[in-house]
Formats: structure tokens, C-alpha cells, sequence
């Protein structure tokens, strides 16, 4: 499982009133202090109203009144003052920085960027307007500009949190190296700095050093216990290790901590994915959605488990609002893909692998399932140019090269199919599937040794495992009827009329070959290799 996307920012964001000018020294002096807001905001008023002061003494005014409008979350009325405070003097840096940080509480970061770069123009060496910037553009997901600004502030004043929110801008980018060099700055002027173990635990994360990144989630978490987001990605960790149970018991801890925090209740509902315990998984991922409707990563795990439980139309509305919320999500669109495919919908599924093709161009799984689509339409040229395309992109893909088999035995090209079959056999040497359809595309093209090749592959397999019955089959060791006997679902039993089937075929009885075969096509999911067999070989047949 992979770990959390987000990750600790550290904002130092200092509201810094300026000097005031003494008019009445009395309403000065209350103005600027900060013990009592009721005395300051009337001293800052009178100051304002008091024509006779000059227009700097009345700009700090406006900029005081403003930080106690702002605490009070009176955004409009925070902007306004600051907005005169810039008028009655230009050259003022406070308050453009302090008017960017309530444009970006009103979530307005394009004002808040401009705000900033103003304060910056003015006052081009104050490091933690750098940070402040960088923040926004962090949330922007303008990662380049977030790090160019960090490494100014960093210039100007290396701090932890500089390097902490850097390194963090690195890990986003998949930059690991560069932000575990920043995390350990940020840890050696810091030691007890929490956030930065726990940013620094999700670098390592992300390069697979599991040990490092529990040990940073450790000690993340010693130093504050109620970091959420690192016993979340430790139990991310612990899952990764199939220490389900550990898992469990940091995420529940996070769930507790914060009954709010929609990550947790996401990640608990991987976990319980990944124990099998499906409705649990499901309870999760739904009160992740209701505390983040536009969770697209919540949508799209629930949508896998309903899949994993048949109901792909519930899946395929799921993959649906995942897409919406998040229209680049390649994988989303595969698996809509496979849903749809497995309802039979191939066109649909085709269009979606399209457009996941297109977003991701190197991705092999993607090309892989498109062949899957194909090959159920019957179009098998295209289909085994689309395994081709896959290996090309990952050649120890684990099915690609059979699959390439399946499409050829299918188009009546038993030779092709036989030596990709034989390869895959080689690269997977316990899959009995290749080693069936190897012998079936040798027994089409008329090799005499394939019974031979098949009882010396045979003694490679597990016999307690499906589909070695059928193996034994072919080999003359039992009969259709034991091979039935022998499957224990529904799946299985699908399976063992399709090469019941073939092996009545191969013993010249064509009425029991369409009887079983009939079966097949019957109770088979439409997503199987034997689907779309059984269709092939009863229209061979005439059927």
C-alpha cells in the first residue's frame, strides 16, 4: 500500500504591525499592544478617524485594526483596513503580507501570490514572505516555484521549517534523495522536529526502505503522539509488511485521534481490503467519502471492492466519481475499463483504456487490459498487438505473454500461440493455465510430442492446486465427471466444461465437445479466456 500523499507543512506566518508615529502617545501604545483587543481596536479607530495624524501613523492603524479583525475571522473587514493601510503608504510591506496571508484564508492564492510579491519587491530579504509564498504555491501543486522560493528563504535565513517544507516540495516530486537531504538538515537544526521525521519517513517510504521509514514513523510519533499522519503511514508500513494486524491497530488509534480525518478512515478501509473483510472495507471507505465528498482515492478503492464483490455497476458509478472529481486519473479509467469489460461492454471499456493510454503512455497494464477487451470482441490481431505493445513496456509482465497465446490459439494460429505459450510457461513455470493451452495449440498443430511435454511439465505443478485436474485430464488420469467433482466453485466448474470440451474434441466427440462447451459459454464470466473460447470453438463447430 502505498502511503499518504499529504505531508507536514510548516507555515510561519508572522502578522507584524509596524511603528507607530506618536500623535496621542496614550492611543498609540494601546493601539499597538496586543494584551487587549477591545483597547486596541478602539485606540487604532480613534487614531484613524483623527484627521490631524499623518497618513504613516494612520497606515500602522489600519494595519492593527486589521490583525484583530483577522483573529476574529472577520476576513472582508481585515482586507478593507489593509487595503488602506497600502493606500495611505505604498511603500508598506507589513501590510501587503499580512493582506496575502487573509486573501489566502478567504482561498484566494492568486490575490495572496501577487500580495506577496509585492511584500517581496519591498522588502526583498525577508525570508519567511519567501516561505509564506512557497506555501501557497505548495498547495497550488506549482512545486518548482515552491522550491525556488524555499531555497531563497533557506539563502536568507536557514531555518528547519525552510528545510522541512522543501524537502517535502521534493518528496511530492518524487525527488526522494533531494528531500531526505533536506529532511536531515531540517532534523539536525531541529532534533525534536516530529514533522520532519514523519516527511522524512514518507521519502524513505517512497524508495521501499521500509525499515527507515518505521523508523522514522517511531519517532515521529514519540515525539507527538497525536501525529495522525504518521501512525496512518506506519500502519501503511506495517501492511506493506502483512502485519495486518499492526496495521490495524495505528489506524484505528489515528480514527480515534481524529474521528474527523477522512485519510485514516480511507487507509483503514485498504487494510481491511487487504484482510478480505470486504463490508468493513466498504463502512471505511463511505465515511471517508461523507467527511470528503471529493475524495476521488476513496471512490476509487470502494469502487475495486465492489468489484472484488461482483456489483460492478455500483463499481463502475464509483470509478465514475472518481473520474469526475480527478479527470487525469489514469488508473481510475482503467479499472473502469475492467469493469466494464467484464460486463461485457467492450466498447466502452475500450474508450476508457483509450484515454488511460493516453494520459499514461508507458503504462503496460493499461495496453494489457485494452488486449483483454479486444480479445473478448473476437478482434484477436489487434489484441496481440496490444500484448506486444505491453511487453515492450514491461517484459516480465506476468500474463501479457500468455494472453498473446490465448489471442493466437483463438485466431487458429497454432504455432504463434504455442511458442508464446511455451514462454510463458518458462517465465511462470507453476502456471498449469499456460501449460494447458501449450498443449492444446501443440495437439492442434499436430505435435506428436506434446503429451510427452505435458506430463514433464506436469511434475513442476502443485497438485492440491486449480487447474491441475485438468492437467490430469489431458494426461488420461481421470474423466470429465472427477474433474467436476474436483472443482469447488463456480469459476472452477465453468473451467472444467471448457476443457471438457476441447477434450472431447480431441478424442473425435463433437456432440459431447458442443455439450460441454455449450456450458461453458453459459456459465462462464464474460471476462474469461474460457468465455470467449467456448463462443470461438461452438461457432467452429457450426454452433
Amino acid at each position: 500500500m502505498r502511503c499518504l500523499n499529504a505531508s507536514l507543512w510548516v507555515l510561519a506566518l508572522l502578522i507584524l504591525a509596524g511603528p507607530g508615529l506618536a500623535a496621542s502617545q496614550a492611543d498609540h501604545d494601546d493601539c499597538e499592544q496586543q494584551t487587549d483587543r477591545h483597547l486596541s481596536f478602539a485606540a487604532c479607530t480613534r487614531i484613524i478617524e483623527d484627521q490631524g495624524e499623518d497618513a504613516s501613523s494612520r497606515a500602522d492603524a489600519h494595519n492593527n485594526r486589521a490583525i484583530i479583525h483577522q483573529a476574529k475571522g472577520d476576513l472582508d473587514r481585515a482586507i478593507a483596513d489593509y487595503t488602506e493601510a497600502i493606500r495611505l503608504d505604498p511603500q508598506y510591506a507589513n501590510a501587503f503580507r499580512n493582506r496575502a496571508a487573509a486573501h489566502n484564508l478567504r482561498r484566494d492564492p492568486d490575490r495572496a501570490i501577487a500580495d506577496y510579491t509585492e511584500a517581496i519587491r519591498l522588502e526583498p530579504q525577508d525570508a519567511a514572505t519567501f516561505g509564506e509564498r512557497a506555501a501557497i504555491y505548495y498547495v497550488k501543486r506549482d512545486l518548482d516555484r515552491a522550491i525556488a522560493d524555499l531555497s531563497e528563504a533557506i539563502r536568507l535565513d536557514p531555518k528547519a521549517y525552510f528545510f522541512n517544507n522543501r524537502g517535502t516540495s521534493y518528496n511530492d516530486k518524487r525527488e526522494n534523495d533531494r528531500a531526505i537531504a533536506d529532511l536531515n538538515e531540517a532534523i539536525r537544526l531541529d532534533p525534536n522536529y516530529a514533522a520532519a521525521f514523519y516527511n522524512r519517513g514518507n521519502a524513505y517510504n517512497a524508495k521501499g526502505d521500509l525499515p527507515r521509514a518505521m523508523a522514522d514513523f517511531d519517532e515521529a510519533i514519540r515525539l507527538d503522539s497525536r501525529n495522525v499522519g504518521a501512525l496512518t503511514n506506519r500502519g501503511l508500513v506495517h501492511g506493506d509488511k502483512q502485519d495486518h494486524e499492526s496495521a490495524l491497530k495505528d489506524l484505528n488509534e489515528a480514527v480515534r485521534l481524529d474521528p474527523k480525518h477522512a485519510d485514516a478512515f480511507y487507509n483503514r478501509g485498504r487494510t481491511h481490503k487487504a484482510k478480505g473483510d470486504l463490508d468493513r472495507a466498504i463502512a471505511d471507505f463511505d465515511e471517508a467519502i461523507r467527511l470528503n465528498p471529493k475524495h476521488a482515492a476513496a471512490f476509487g478503492a470502494r469502487a475495486l471492492v465492489y468489484g472484488n464483490k461482483g456489483d460492478y455497476d455500483r463499481a463502475i458509478a464509483d470509478y465514475s466519481e472518481a473520474i469526475r472529481l480527478d479527470p487525469q486519473n489514469a488508473i481510475a479509467l482503467n479499472n473502469r475499463g475492467i469493469a466494464y469489460s467484464t460486463k461485457g461492454d467492450y466498447d466502452r471499456a475500450i474508450a476508457d483504456l483509450n484515454e488511460a493510454i493516453r494520459l499514461d503512455p508507458d503504462d503496460a497494464v493499461a495496453y494489457y487490459n485494452r488486449g483483454n477487451a479486444l480479445g473478448s470482441k473476437g478482434d484477436f490481431d489487434r489484441a496481440a498487438l496490444e500484448y506486444d505493445a505491453a511487453l515492450r513496456r514491461e517484459p516480465g509482465h506476468p500474463f501479457a505473454r500468455r494472453a498473446s497465446g490465448y489471442v493466437n490459439f483463438l485466431a487458429g494460429k497454432y504455432g504463434a500461440a504455442a511458442s508464446d505459450l511455451l514462454r510463458a510457461a518458462q517465465q511462470r513455470s507453476e502456471d498449469a493455465y499456460s501449460l494447458v493451452w501449450l498443449y492444446l495449440a501443440r495437439m492442434r498443430a499436430g505435435d506428436a510430442n506434446a503429451i510427452a511435454e505435458l506430463e514433464a511439465n506436469a511434475a513442476k505443478l502443485k497438485q492440491a492446486d486449480w487447474p491441475y485436474p485438468v492437467v490430469e485430464l489431458l494426461l488420461g488420469r481421470r474423466t470429465p465427471e472427477s474433474v467436476m467433482g474436483a472443482a469447488k466453485s463456480a469459476s472452477e466448474r465453468c473451467e472444467a466444461q471448457f476443457y471438457a470440451g476441447h477434450w472431447h474434441l480431441l478424442r473425435g466427440d463433437r456432440a459431447s465437445a458442443i455439450a460441454a462447451l455449450k456450458i461453458a459459454f453459459d456459465t462462464c464470466p464474460k471476462d474469461f479466456a474460457e468465455y470467449v473460447g467456448a463462443q470461438v470453438e461452438l461457432k467452429r463447430l457450426g454452433q
